[in-house]
């Protein structure tokens, strides 16, 4: 019987074609083929997890590959095609937990990737284990046996979350396993003027994941309105997430009517009802409701409507303070983000 009580194992192939396997599949690079044998190169793949057991792997053990205990830590390895290029690729034949995926080291995607190209022009290791907190040692093991070279190109995601619904207290989950919930408290704006304190603070949270995860949020809504102490009649209202739109579109802040039945504002064109994140990057989203009084959801949609997806560059743990220097248009790529999309992040020669 399996020790973690899933039948999750594993299996290397080396070719273009992923063989079935009770638990998943690790594809290499091609071994070519043809009368005349090809000059080679030492590929090593270390898999490391413990959520799932790679029972078969191609090549020479390095060092002890225990079995039997529904986790791995091996590594092996073959002799590839030298020129050659190829995925190295980690396949559970069952889905992981939910907000964990596979990622890898030593690859052209670079540190900490979702996918893992090589090119065997010298000696390669490619490192793979998931974003799982248990998987945390793992990570740095793989940071390691790739030889440091993703020193300079962090590894987190943040997620921040942007918080209209004043009057209400907001609760904001993640569904990544070790990460905390967040909740804020109302906005007393009549305390805060008695103060004479300036400015209402900011009512935002945050979350630092590994980079790739995918994470769904969701929130709760409570409390009774400031001026007439009515309960919270609304559902979120959510900006920037990966159901919404992915380019500019023109806003109406008067283009969203109330509905009779059920006393709600209707949610505004590029607002969703739920939202998702595919963490290539960090990600800036907004939270507001369909309440009547909730006068912060048409300048969260007005802001969506202009900057519809906000990335932030992989590594930035928090957003600074109004007293630090804002952050400032960078490529993602700088910093192991995808090609082609622009970040908001510290400048890497600052």
């Amino acid at each position: 019987m399996d020790p973690v009580g899933l039948s999750l194992f594993a299996k290397v192939v080396i070719g273009a074609s992923l063989l079935a396997a009770a638990g998943g599949t690790v594809t290499v690079l091609n071994m070519g083929g043809g009368s005349a044998a090809p000059p080679t190169v030492p590929l090593h793949v270390h898999v490391a997890t413990s959520l799932f057991e790679v029972r078969d792997m191609p090549g020479v053990p390095e060092g002890p590959c225990p079995g039997g205990t529904g986790t791995t830590s091996c590594t092996k390895v073959s002799q590839v095609v030298k020129g050659e290029r190829g995925p190295v690729q980690v396949i559970p034949a069952q889905p992981l937990p939910q907000g964990v995926s596979v990622v890898y080291w030593g690859c052209e995607e670079g540190p900490s990737s979702a996918a893992c190209s090589v090119k065997a022009d010298g000696e390669r290791t490619v490192c793979a284990t998931t974003t799982s907190p248990d998987d945390e040692p793992a990570r740095r093991e793989c940071l390691r046996l790739t030889g440091g070279r993703s020193t300079g190109a962090p590894q987190t995601a943040l997620v921040h979350v942007e918080l209209g619904a004043t009057d209400f207290e907001v609760t904001v989950a993640p569904d990544t396993p070790g990460t905390k919930p967040c909740v804020q408290p109302p906005l007393n704006l009549d305390q805060n003027a008695g103060q004479g304190a300036g400015p209402p603070p900011p009512r935002t949270c945050e979350f630092v994941v590994p980079l790739h995860t995918k994470m769904s949020l969701s929130a709760k809504i409570t409390g009774n309105t400031r001026g007439f102490s009515r309960p919270f009649n609304g559902e979120p209202e959510w900006f920037g997430c990966d159901e919404g739109p992915a380019s500019p579109s023109p806003f109406d802040p008067n283009g969203r009517g109330i509905d009779e039945s059920s006393g709600r504002q209707e949610k505004y064109a590029n607002g969703t009802g739920t939202c998702t994140l595919d963490l290539t990057t960090g990600r800036y989203v907004g939270l507001s409701s369909t309440d009547v009084s909730d006068a912060g959801a048409s300048a969260l949609a007005g802001a969506f409507a202009q900057f519809p997806r906000v990335h932030l560059a992989p590594g930035v743990t928090r957003m600074p303070t109004p007293q630090e220097p804002p952050l400032e248009r960078v490529p993602c790529s700088s910093f192991g983000g995808p090609a082609g999309t622009e970040c908001l992040g510290t400048p890497s020669n600052r």
